[in-house]
C-alpha cells in the first residue's frame, strides 16, 4: 500500500500534491479546530481559500485520471467543442456536398438525371430568393447580406451542377475552395476568446491575493481603509463579491466610496471595477463589495431596442453586472421627474435621448423638449419632439404646461381620480429640459418646482439635465433647493464631471465624479431609498447615430440600427389629447408655423452667407463695393502733463476695488473673485475650485470683517469703504 502510494505521488505535479496537501490540512484542521478570538479572525479571513468557481469542472477532471493520477486528454471532443463556431463553414460545406451528391445519386439510379438537376436547380433558385426576402425583412447591414447571398448562390450553383453532371475532380476542388475563400469574413469576426479570464477563474489564486492585498495594503494600520475586514468573498460571473466589516462608529459608506481611488491602487484594480455599497441584508457597519475581474461594461454595449419595465426604462448594465439601471418614469399612479448632472463628452445628451425614446415607443407619452442652447445640444430632440423651444420661448412653455396641470386637476376631480395612468386619451407629458442653468431662472424657480411636485399626478414629468454641479443650475434662488429636491427625488443620474463639488445636487453621492473613466455614459445612479435604485456605475447602452455608424470600419451588428432610424420610426406616434392641447393655448398650436418660420431664417441667412463665400472664392477677392464702417472707439479725456506734478491730479478718476492689508490668501482669493464679479457662493466655488462649505465659511468671515457685504439671497459685494483711487493704490 505504501509503495502503490508513493508510486501514485511521483506521478502528481508538483501543483497537484500541493493541492492535495493544501486539501489533507484543511481536513485536520476542520476536525481540531482551535477556539476564535478576536484577533484571529483577520488571519483566518487571510489564510481562507475562496471557493474555486469551476469546482465542476474539476470534478469532471479528475474523472479523466488515469490509475496513476496523470489526467487523460479529453482528445478531438474538447477540440471540436472549443472550435465549433469556427468550424461553421466547414460543417455548411459538408452539407452542400451531402445535397449535391444526394442529388446525383438519386439522377444516376433513376436514370432521369436531367428531371432531377431541374428540379434540384428550381429548388435552390427558391431558397435563394427566400433568403434575400428574408434578409430585406430584417434589414440586415449589406456588408453581411452581400455575403450571405453570394455564399447561397455558389452553393446553390455547386449543387446543381453535380446534380447535372454528376462528380467530378473539378466540382471537388470548387467544393473545397469555396469554404477557404467565403469562409475567410466569417473567421475574420469569430475568433478565440482570449484564455486569460479563463486561467484567472480556473484556480482561486486570484481570491486568495485579494484578501491577502487587501489586509496588508487596505485595512492596514495608514491604509484607505484601516481596520476593515474584507471576508466571505466568493467568485461569481463578473468576478469576485464579499462583505466589507467597518469599524464601528468611525467609518460608513461614505468614507469607503470616497477612497475607492486608493483602494484601487491598494488592490491593483482598476476603480472602476470596484463597487461597494449598503449590503442588502447586513446592518450599516457590513457593505456588499464587487471586485469585478470581467466588467460587462469595458466596451459599449449597442442599443438594439427600447425596454420599459414595471416602469422603468432600463438604460445599460451596471459595472459588476447585477441588473440593469433604470430610470423610474411610472410608479404609485403617477409619472416620475429626474436631473442627469454630466460635462461634455461624458454622454448626458445620449441618455436623454435613450429616455424620450424609450418613452414614446413603449409607453402613451409625448416629450417637450427645452434647450438651453436653441437646440444644438441635441438636434434629434429638437427636430423630433412634439414641441421645442429655446430660452427666449421657455416661459411661453411653462405657462402652457400649467395651463394642462390645471386642466387635468379638473379632469381629475370630476372623474373622482387620485393618480395618472397613461393612456392613449389621456397621455403622459415627459418635458426634457437640457442646459437647464438657462432656462431655469430666478422668477422661474418657484413654478417649476411647483410643476414638479403637483405634475406628476396629472401626468407631467421633468427630466432635467446641466453641466453645472450647484444649485445654480435651478435657477440659484430661495426655490432652487426646492426645485432641486423634487427632480433628484425620483431619478438622479451622475455622469463625470470637471468639478468635485456635486454634493449640493446628490447629497448622499460622496464619490468623485472627476475620477470617473472617460467612458460615454458611464455615470452613477443614485439611491434615493427605494428599491428602484442602487449607488453602484453603470454604462447607458450606445445608441449610435448616421455619423457614428459611418465613421465605422465594420458594419453594425444585426438589429442595431441608428439614432436618426429610431426617432424618424417612433416620433410620428406621439399625439397629446385634445383638452391638454386646447389648454395649452396658441403658442401650442402656432409651434409648428414658427419652427418653419425660424428655419426658414436660418436657411436664409446661410444662402447668403454662402453666396459671398462662393462669389469671394471665383473673384479671388472680397467684395468691397459695399460700404463698411468701422468705429473708431472714444477716447478718453487725458489730463495736461504738468512736468512739476508728474503724478497728477486723479481724484476726479473712477474709484476701483482695492485688497485690504489683513487678509489671508484664502480670504483674498474669495474677495478678489467678489470684485471681478462672481458674486454668488456657488460661482465662486468653481472658479476657485473649493468646496461650497469652505467658501461659505471664508465669506461670513470677511462679511463679519466689513470688508463685503450680503446684498441679497446668495450675493455678495464688495463693501464701499475698500474704495480708493487707482493714483493711491499705486
Amino acid at each position: 500500500m505504501a509503495r502503490r502510494r508513493q508510486r501514485q505521488n511521483e506521478g502528481l505535479s508538483a501543483r497537484e500534491q500541493a493541492r492535495v496537501q493544501a486539501a489533507v490540512t484543511t481536513a485536520l484542521a476542520a476536525l481540531d479546530k482551535p477556539p476564535r478570538t478576536p484577533g484571529t479572525e483577520l488571519v483566518h479571513a487571510q489564510n481562507r481559500q475562496p471557493e474555486s468557481p469551476t469546482h465542476e469542472a474539476e470534478t469532471t477532471a479528475e474523472s479523466h485520471r488515469d490509475r496513476h493520477g496523470r489526467t487523460r486528454n479529453p482528445g478531438w471532443r474538447s477540440l471540436a467543442h472549443r472550435n465549433r463556431r469556427q468550424l461553421l463553414p466547414w460543417k455548411v460545406t459538408f452539407a452542400v456536398a451531402l445535397s449535391g451528391y444526394l442529388a446525383a445519386f438519386v439522377g444516376w439510379v433513376t436514370g432521369e438525371r436531367v428531371l432531377v438537376g431541374q428540379i434540384t436547380a428550381a429548388t435552390c433558385a427558391t431558397a435563394v430568393v427566400a433568403l434575400l426576402i428574408g434578409l430585406r425583412r430584417k434589414r440586415t447591414h449589406p456588408y453581411w447580406s452581400g455575403w450571405l447571398l453570394a455564399c447561397a448562390i455558389n452553393g446553390g450553383a455547386w449543387i446543381t451542377t453535380t446534380a447535372f453532371c454528376g462528380t467530378s475532380y473539378p466540382l471537388l476542388v470548387w467544393l473545397c475552395a469555396s469554404p477557404c475563400l467565403l469562409g475567410l469574413r466569417w473567421w475574420r469576426h469569430v475568433r478565440h476568446p482570449s484564455s486569460a479570464t479563463d486561467t484567472d477563474n480556473g484556480t482561486g489564486h486570484r481570491g486568495a491575493q485579494l484578501l491577502h492585498d487587501w489586509a496588508t495594503n487596505a485595512g492596514c494600520s495608514g491604509g484607505p481603509a484601516p481596520g476593515t475586514r474584507l471576508t466571505n468573498l466568493t467568485p461569481y460571473r463578473y468576478g469576485y463579491t464579499g462583505e466589507l466589516r467597518l469599524v464601528r462608529g468611525k467609518q460608513s459608506l461614505a468614507d469607503i466610496q470616497a477612497a475607492i481611488p486608493r483602494l484601487s491602487t491598494a488592490l491593483d484594480v482598476a476603480r472602476e471595477h470596484l463597487v461597494v455599497e449598503e449590503h442588502p441584508d447586513g446592518p450599516p457597519s457590513r457593505l456588499r463589495i464587487q471586485i469585478v475581474t470581467k466588467s460587462p461594461v469595458t466596451t459599449a454595449a449597442y442599443f438594439d431596442q427600447p425596454v420599459y419595465r414595471d416602469g422603468r426604462i432600463l438604460l445599460g448594465p451596471y459595472a459588476d453586472g447585477l441588473g440593469d439601471a433604470s430610470f423610474v418614469l411610472h410608479s404609485d399612479d403617477s409619472m416620475e421627474s429626474g436631473y442627469v448632472l454630466g460635462s461634455k463628452g461624458s454622454g448626458k445628451s445620449r441618455v436623454l435621448e435613450t429616455i424620450a425614446l424609450t418613452a414614446i415607443a413603449t409607453t402613451p407619452t409625448v416629450v417637450f423638449y427645452l434647450d438651453g442652447q436653441n437646440g444644438a445640444s441635441s438636434p434629434l430632440l429638437w427636430e423630433h419632439a412634439l414641441w421645442h423651444a429655446g430660452p427666449d420661448d421657455a416661459p411661453e412653455m411653462l405657462r402652457s404646461l400649467l395651463a394642462i396641470k390645471d386642466y387635468r386637476q379638473l379632469y381629475n376631480r370630476k372623474h373622482r381620480l387620485t393618480g395618472f395612468t397613461p393612456s392613449s386619451e389621456l397621455p403622459g407629458i415627459l418635458v426634457i429640459v437640457d442646459e437647464c442653468h438657462k432656462i431655469f431662472t430666478d422668477q422661474t424657480a418657484a413654478r417649476w418646482a411647483d410643476l414638479a411636485r403637483e405634475g406628476r399626478k396629472l401626468g407631467i414629468g421633468i427630466l432635467a439635465a446641466s453641466q453645472v454641479t450647484t444649485l445654480d443650475a435651478f435657477g440659484g434662488g430661495q426655490q432652487a433647493d426646492a426645485l432641486r429636491s423634487s427632480l433628484v427625488s425620483s431619478n438622479g443620474i451622475a455622469l463625470r464631471t470637471a468639478s468635485k463639488v456635486q454634493s449640493t445636487v446628490f447629497p448622499g453621492l460622496s464619490v468623485d465624479l472627476m475620477s470617473l473613466p472617460k467612458l460615454p455614459g458611464y455615470g452613477y445612479t443614485v439611491d434615493d431609498g427605494d428599491d428602484q435604485h442602487r449607488t453602484a456605475p453603470f454604462r447607458a447602452r450606445w445608441l449610435i447615430d448616421a455619423k457614428q455608424a459611418a465613421g465605422r470600419d465594420e458594419p453594425l451588428p444585426d438589429g442595431v440600427h441608428t439614432a436618426e432610424d429610431w426617432f424618424a420610426h417612433v416620433a410620428p406616434n406621439q399625439q397629446l389629447d385634445e383638452r391638454s392641447a386646447h389648454a395649452a393655448g396658441a403658442a401650442f398650436a402656432t409651434r409648428h408655423e414658427k419652427a418653419a418660420r425660424e428655419q426658414a431664417e436660418l436657411d436664409a441667412l446661410f444662402a447668403t452667407a454662402s453666396r459671398a463665400s462662393a462669389s469671394s472664392a471665383e473673384t479671388g477677392r472680397v467684395d468691397d463695393s459695399a460700404e463698411v464702417v468701422v468705429p473708431f472707439p472714444d477716447l478718453p479725456n487725458l489730463p495736461v502733463f504738468d512736468p512739476e506734478n508728474p503724478d497728477g491730479d486723479r481724484e476726479a478718476e473712477e474709484p476701483v476695488n482695492s485688497p485690504p492689508a489683513d487678509l489671508r490668501d484664502a480670504q483674498y482669493r474669495v474677495w478678489d473673485a467678489i470684485a471681478c464679479g462672481v458674486v454668488r457662493s456657488g460661482g465662486i466655488a468653481d472658479a476657485l475650485g473649493i468646496s461650497g462649505t469652505r467658501v461659505r465659511v471664508l465669506l461670513g468671515e470677511l462679511v463679519n470683517a466689513g470688508h463685503i457685504e450680503k446684498v441679497g439671497h446668495g450675493r455678495y459685494a464688495v463693501t464701499s469703504t475698500h474704495r480708493q483711487s487707482e493714483g493711491s493704490r499705486v
